[in-house]
């Protein structure tokens, strides 16, 4: 069978010692592996098109449940902005390599294909924060996977009083208020700002977002659900967090 299908590269594998295996993430074909022959070589004609977060035109030849055959490529955009920049460059491998190990072949990767060239978009545009991107990212891919977090009242008793003390449940999936602190003694104190700055994420409209100012100690709060998140639900940790953090640790940042 022909396939052909625009995608985002999420992975390259070297394969032999002149080919890759990559990981494509398409518009309505989910996720797909094919094998771009000779790859490797610098004169390769799939050399370009088979970078990692490179969004191409592809044609392959797949026979059901095999490795597909990558036949024909087009370079359509490689994001060249975010690969100038070293901090930019590794949020963008920590989202491919998120988005790879979250979705499985042969499903509806429909709007996890949109939100990621949304993002990707936006980063590369450089006019807005990268950091921030990434964890709206992460909070709405969790929706996309299923495991939507409650970030509207405790996922327990259903309050909504904002005087009690918000944590965040990683086990439960939510907030807990003070009242059920004690069905998740580890649930993670949660700052106002940063419980409000959840909601936001998990409800806004990519395609009207704006310039949002957040502090670098409310940063540092999402990023550690998140993360937490990730290696919870999905049973995966990944190095790009403390690439991240050591690069802006070297550049003061």
């Amino acid at each position: 069978m022909i396939i052909k299908t625009d995608g985002i590269v999420l992975k390259s594998i070297d394969y032999g010692e002149s080919h890759k295996i990559i990981h494509l993430l398409t518009p309505t074909l989910g996720k797909l592996s094919t094998l771009a022959m000779g790859a490797k070589k610098t004169r390769s004609k799939f050399s370009a098109t088979t970078q990692p977060l490179t969004l191409g035109s592809f044609v392959m030849y797949k026979k059901e449940a095999t490795l597909g055959r990558l036949n024909e490529s087009e370079l359509i955009k490689t994001y060249s902005n975010i690969r100038k920049d070293l901090l930019l460059s590794s949020y963008m491998m920590y989202l491919s390599d998120l988005t790879d190990r979250v979705t499985i072949e042969n499903e509806n990767t429909e709007e996890i294909y949109k939100l990621l060239l949304n993002i990707l978009d936006k980063i590369d545009s450089g006019m807005f924060d990268a950091e921030i991107l990434v964890r709206i990212y992460e909070i709405k891919l969790f929706s996309l996977r299923g495991y939507r977090p409650q970030f509207d009242e405790c996922i327990e008793c259903s309050t909504t009083d904002k005087g009690y003390a918000y944590r965040f449940s990683i086990s439960l999936g939510g907030y807990i208020c003070g009242a059920c602190f004690s069905k998740d003694q580890h649930a993670i104190q949660i700052s106002q700002p940063v419980a409000k700055l959840l909601r936001v994420f998990q409800y806004i409209d990519i395609d009207k977002i704006g310039n949002i100012s957040i502090k670098k100690s409310s940063r540092e709060e999402i990023r550690q659900i998140n993360q937490r998140f990730i290696e919870h639900y999905f049973g995966i940790k990944l190095k790009w967090f403390n690439v991240i953090d050591d690069i802006k640790n070297m550049y003061d940042l």
